[in-house]
This record gives C-alpha cells, sequence and structure tokens, in this order.
C-alpha cells in the first residue's frame, strides 16, 4: 500500500477545484483564516497531517472513474456541484449562469448522462434546464460523487451513454460509529458566493440512527475579466432528515425526506429567471445480506420527487424594451424505484433485477393579465415511463483477469393530455402532421448490453477494453415542446417545435484505457468511440412562416475522443500533475460537425505537501475551438483559447479543523468555454458566450466533531 498526500489533480483524486464569483465581507473570512494558522500550534503529529488518499497496487485507478469527497481541505467552494466536476478529465460545463450550470461528459449531456442522488432520480421542472439534475446537489451532506464516464454499468437505469454521475452517502456505515458526530463547513469568495455554509450530523446507538443534514448559500452577481457584471445571483436552502435501522451488519431499513429551495436565481443567458425552484425527495430503502441459498442479498429502493418552479422576466430583470411581462409555472415529478438481486456463484458475482420510472411534466407560458390561459405550453401534461430489467456478471477468471457482461431490456412509453389548448397537439400554428402524431401515445422496446474485459498486465500496469451498446430515449422538450415568438413583423410565430416521431438514440461504443504507476510516475488514460443510430440532434428548419425555428430531428452521428491525467513525484513534498481531454462529434448524416463541442482543453500543476501544510498551482487551458456548427444556431462562430491560472494553499489548524484559501484566474483573464451559452440581448452579445468569473478569491473552513 502507498499513501500519496492529496494533489490537486482533477481526475483521479479529489481535488481543489475551481471556484464560483461574487462580491462579499471576502477579507474578513481571509483575515480569520490567517489568525487561526498564526495561531495553531507550530509542529503537529504524522497523524495531524493533512488528508492523504491510499492506492493500492492491485488496485489502480479505472480510466472511466473519478470521485470528489467534500473533506479535502484545498477543495474550492462552487455554486453546485456542476462546477466542481467540470475539473475531471473529460467532463465541462455549460454555463448560463452562477447556478444551475450544464454537466457535459465526453461530449454528451442532457438525459446522455444519468444522475443519483442518494439512489433517487430528479428531474428538473424548466423546459430550458435552469435546473439539471446536479443543480440540486452540494458537496455538503454527502460523503462523495462518483462520475463513470461512458458506459461501465447497465445497473443505474437506461440510458447514460455518455456516464453516470452518483451523489452518495454512506449513511447506514457511518451508523456503525455509535454516539453523535458529524462536520461542519463555511466557504465563501469575493466574486459571486457571499456565504455558503452547513451542517451534517448523525446520531446512533449502533442499530438505530438518525442523520439531519443542513445548508444554505447566497451568491451574487459577479465581475468577468473585464470588470463587466455577469448576472447570476441565487439563494439556496437545502435540508434533509434521515431515519434508519440495521437489523445486523448486512441488513437494515431506511427512509429519508429531502427539501431543497432555490430562490430568486438570475441567468445571464436565458430570457428569464427563476423566482422559486422547490424540490422534494422522498426516498425508502431496503437490504438484507448474507441470505442463504441461490441469492446472496436484496436491495429495494422506492423514491419521489416533486418539483415546483416558476420563472419570469419581470422579477428580477426589467421588462425588455417593447417587450410583455410573461411567466411560467411548472412541474416535474420523477416516481420510480428498483430491486436488486445478486448471487455469488462461483468466481461470478450476479446482479440482476427490475427497475422503473416515471416522469409526469407541466408548463406553460401566461402574461399577468391573462392568468387562465396560456399563450403557448411548453409540457401539456407530458409522461414518459420506462421499465426495465437488468442482469449483471463479473467474472474473476484469474488473480488477473475480470470480464463482466450486462444486458437489459427496456420499455419506453410518452404520451401527454391532448385536450390542453396551446400545446402542440391542438395548436393551430404547429403543422397538421406533428399535431396528429402528438396525440398518439409512443412505445419502443430497445436492448442494452455490456462487455468489459480488464487484465493486470503487473503490479503497476492494469488495462481495459470495453463494447456497449445504450439506448437513450427522447426527453419531453425533445418530444413536445413549443415555443412562441414574433418575427421581425411583429407577427406571432413558432420558435421551437417538438417533434413526437422521435425514436431513442442507439449508442454503440468502444471504450479501451490504461492506467500505470512506474515509480514515481502515476498515469491513465482512456480512448472511445461512439457511433450513434438516431442521434437527437436541435437544429434550425423552416415552420409555418419562420425559417430559423429549433426543431429536433433523428440523425446518424459519431462521437470520439480521449481523456487521461498523470502525476509525476519531483520529492517527498512536490509533485507535478497535468492532464488533457479531447471529443470530436460529427453529424454523418449530414456531413456537418456537431454543435456545441467542446475543444482539446488541459491541465499542469504543481503541488506541495508537507506535514499539515498544502499548497499548489495550475495552468487551465483551452484550445480554439474550430470544429462548429454555425447552421444549429448552437453555435454562433469559432471560440478563442484561453490559458487561466489558479493557486491555494491549505494549513490543518488541529487534526480536526482545517482552513484553506486561493486565488482562481489569478492575472483576471477575460475568457469563456465554447460550450457556454450565449448571452440574453438584455445582458449582453447573443452572439457571444457567457463569461467565466475573473479573479476570485477564495477561502473555506470545514471541520468534524
Amino acid at each position: 500500500m502507498v499513501n500519496v498526500p492529496a494533489p490537486r489533480n482533477k481526475s483521479a483524486y479529489p481535488v481543489p477545484l475551481k471556484l464560483r464569483p461574487s462580491p462579499s465581507p471576502l477579507a474578513l473570512a481571509i483575515t480569520s483564516a490567517i489568525a487561526l494558522t498564526l495561531s495553531a500550534p507550530c509542529a503537529f503529529a504524522a497523524d495531524n497531517a493533512l488528508p492523504t488518499i491510499t492506492i493500492a497496487a492491485e488496485a489502480l485507478v479505472d480510466p472511466n472513474t473519478a470521485s470528489i469527497t467534500p473533506n479535502n481541505p484545498s477543495l474550492a467552494p462552487g455554486a453546485d456541484v456542476t462546477d466542481q466536476l467540470a475539473n475531471i478529465a473529460g467532463v465541462w460545463s455549460s454555463r448560463k449562469s452562477g447556478h444551475g450550470n450544464d454537466l457535459i461528459i465526453r461530449g454528451q449531456r442532457n438525459n446522455q448522462i444519468n444522475t443519483w442522488l442518494d439512489g433517487a432520480s430528479i428531474q428538473g421542472a424548466c423546459p430550458n434546464r435552469m435546473d439539471p439534475p446536479t443543480s440540486f446537489g452540494t458537496l455538503i451532506g454527502y460523503d462523495r460523487i462518483v462520475v463513470d464516464k461512458g458506459v461501465n454499468s447497465l445497473q443505474y437505469g437506461a440510458g447514460g451513454s455518455g456516464g453516470t454521475v452518483r451523489l452518495e452517502r454512506d449513511t447506514a456505515a457511518l451508523a456503525e460509529q455509535t454516539g453523535v458526530h458529524g462536520k461542519i463547513d463555511y466557504s465563501l469568495n469575493s466574486n459571486g458566493l457571499n456565504g455558503q455554509g452547513g451542517a451534517d450530523v448523525l446520531a446512533s446507538n449502533g442499530k438505530a440512527y438518525v442523520r439531519a443534514i443542513g445548508s444554505m448559500a447566497n451568491g451574487s452577481n459577479y465581475k468577468d475579466g473585464n470588470g463587466a457584471e455577469v448576472p447570476a445571483s441565487y439563494k439556496q436552502r437545502t435540508g434533509a432528515f434521515i431515519a434508519g435501522y440495521k437489523f445486523d451488519e448486512a441488513s437494515g431499513i431506511e427512509a429519508s425526506v429531502e427539501r431543497n429551495r432555490m430562490i430568486d436565481v438570475r441567468y445571464a443567458a436565458l430570457g428569464m429567471d427563476s423566482v422559486f425552484d422547490n424540490a422534494t425527495t422522498y426516498r425508502l430503502k431496503g437490504w438484507l445480506g448474507n441470505l442463504s441459498g441461490p441469492v446472496s442479498a436484496i436491495k429495494a429502493e422506492v423514491y419521489q420527487t416533486n418539483v415546483d418552479h416558476r420563472m419570469d422576466n419581470y422579477t428580477l430583470r426589467p421588462v425588455p424594451l417593447g417587450g410583455m411581462k410573461m411567466y411560467s409555472p411548472a412541474t416535474a415529478k420523477t416516481t420510480g424505484g428498483r430491486v436488486t438481486l445478486s448471487a455469488n456463484i462461483g468466481a461470478v458475482r450476479v446482479d440482476y433485477g427490475l427497475d422503473a420510472v416515471r416522469v409526469e411534466r407541466n408548463a406553460g407560458v401566461y402574461t399577468p393579465t391573462n392568468p387562465l390561459n396560456p399563450m403557448y405550453r411548453q409540457w401539456p401534461g407530458t409522461q414518459l415511463d420506462q421499465v426495465g430489467a437488468f442482469s449483471e456478471a463479473t467474472w474473476q477468471l484469474t488473480s488477473a483477469d475480470t470480464v463482466k457482461g450486462g444486458l437489459r431490456i427496456d420499455r419506453f412509453t410518452s404520451k401527454i393530455d391532448s385536450t390542453l389548448g396551446n400545446s402542440i397537439a391542438t395548436d393551430g400554428m404547429v403543422p397538421l402532421t406533428t399535431r396528429a402524431s402528438a396525440k398518439n401515445d409512443k412505445t419502443n422496446s430497445e436492448i442494452s448490453a455490456l462487455l468489459r474485459y480488464e487484465h493486470q498486465f503487473n503490479a503497476s500496469l492494469k488495462g481495459y477494453a470495453g463494447i456497449s451498446r445504450t439506448a437513450v430515449a427522447p426527453d419531453a422538450t425533445q418530444l413536445y415542446s413549443l415555443l412562441k415568438g414574433k418575427n421581425s413583423l411583429g407577427q406571432a410565430v413558432i420558435s421551437q417545435v417538438g417533434n413526437p416521431d422521435l425514436t431513442p438514440e442507439r449508442h454503440n461504443q468502444i471504450n479501451v484505457g490504461l492506467s500505470g504507476a512506474n515509480g514515481a510516475l502515476n498515469w491513465d488514460g482512456s480512448v472511445y468511440y461512439d457511433r450513434v443510430q438516431n442521434y437527437i440532434l436541435q437544429d434550425r428548419a423552416a415552420v409555418g412562416s419562420n425559417p430559423l425555428a429549433t426543431v429536433f430531428r433523428n440523425i446518424n452521428a459519431e462521437l470520439y475522443g480521449f481523456d487521461g491525467s498523470a502525476r509525476y513525484t519531483l520529492s517527498d513534498s512536490l509533485s507535478l500533475r497535468g492532464q488533457l481531454a479531447y471529443v470530436r462529434g460529427k453529424d454523418t448524416s449530414d456531413g456537418r460537425n456537431l454543435p456545441q463541442m467542446p475543444p482539446i482543453t488541459g491541465t499542469v500543476g504543481l503541488d506541495y505537501a508537507a506535514g499539515q501544510w498544502q499548497a499548489g498551482t495550475s495552468l487551465d487551458f483551452a484550445a480554439r475551438a474550430t470544429h462548429i456548427d454555425t447552421l444549429s444556431g448552437l453555435d454562433k462562430g469559432e471560440t478563442g483559447g484561453f490559458g487561466v491560472t489558479n493557486l491555494y494553499v491549505a494549513y490543518k489548524v488541529t487534526p480536526r479543523w482545517q482552513v484553506s484559501t486561493g486565488i482562481d484566474n489569478v492575472f483576471d483573464k477575460t475568457y469563456s468555454m465554447h460550450v457556454n451559452r450565449q448571452y440574453s440581448a438584455l445582458f449582453g452579445n447573443p452572439n457571444l458566450t457567457v463569461n467565466e468569473p475573473g479573479r476570485t478569491v477564495w477561502a473555506k473552513l470545514n471541520g468534524s466533531f
């Protein structure tokens, strides 16, 4: 076993991550951090050093999997977990504000990524994705976040062709420690985060346990490198209560209720802001282990998430000149469950079971003067169902060889309430064939499969190769959305319409990777290729009198790329690290590029760790984005490359308390990621993507008891 000080590596290790911005009494936090540092004892015992990561030589890093834990003292705060996950190689964030940005994994996004919050799926209530699933998650209250890039398992629901994100809690395992224990976190920065804090407390007698989690965050607008203010303020309040009972070390039951409230969230890239976005999640889990007979373990879980959302264009911003006040109430209910059975047959472990998810969504756009009749319905009582059966076997062929094989069958159904007016099924401006198709229920059955082989060449080299086929069903927006606008003559036109005849995407992927530990050098890397049938492309086409309406259609496509990272130990206290990621997407049906593909990006950094001190610097960079598609309207043009320098330092004040501080974008550079959304015309040039924050100083205090 090798104990390695936790570096600021963005791929395989818990890392200090990028920050979110905003003015606040940051100086007070920095002063407090320095005061705590100076008042600490001069010398510490070895067990007071900063957290370490234990790496087993026989368990080298899986290049397809990365995780983040919240207790790393050098981890910079972020508005939500999307900001922090974007520091992993092969993962990007599409910025539209300070909060609620979209995650991209290997060029895929939205419903191509599965997201699980402590075993529950949550779908947002905004048709324009003000509230993607990761916006409901914070590091406070979760024990780790695991990102599986690509397809590593078929157990986490249908789809997931781009990857799976799991925010995990180890509540039952933590309850083995009796008494009361927990952790406290507080952070802020100078450019957008006025304060973010929370507490996580668990009480247990070894059998029965309760866990209470609460957090709050207040964010303000941030400034980019030019000093221009970007609308991005928000407030978030979360609370969770978990209660459980362990019958024995392998069996138990657990119930939880969680409330997440987002208030007054501004979006620089959207035509509306979020007045409120309230989510309530209910979970019930039960598990039995160490069973005799053909089944060795059973786990059953059910959940429901309810999201109530309201957005408008006048509460948090001025109404555009010549425009009208509009608001949009929206709801989303996600109900699901899973039963998983496990069996051990010699050297083979088999997990199999059933899962199901129903997503019900409603949304419409109204004016304050006519609150009873919507101008149009974005989601007209949509209901999407998925029912699946899966089986996955892992076979330890030899001490060096492992084979995993999986199969799942899914049935997807979708329908709307076609009696509602001003919807895709009833609005007279919608083409007749589309209206007729929207009234019919849709059903598709799909088969997914996975085969993966891993080989341990020796104690310092491991490799894998995998092939998979997965199906991704179209979502409510792609199938049934309807938006209206006005043309240059002031006439009403359709600006977006769904396509009820879309069929599920079929992703056929090959994934190959290696990881190694050769003396002072640790490294990992993957290459992948995804050939997609029926890829759902957001495009522009003529609809009625609008020649450039947003539409959705099936095409054939391919995505390919690589991502990897490396770390080289220069001395007992110094290490050099780097990472690189690239993805390319092509529309093979039309000979075009796929839009919104990130260019090659990477990081190089230097880290210092000794005793209770840890510090480092890094350079994040991106190449110019040249493989673009302007026909879809999503890429307005090429985006320039950039390089941004960051610094951090952390100090362990006591065995349980630590402070850290840092500066992101040290030289106050003005830059933007190519995949960021374009500015709303009210806040900037709509042909340009939203800029990232300028220089941001941050501080963080966390501890446990």
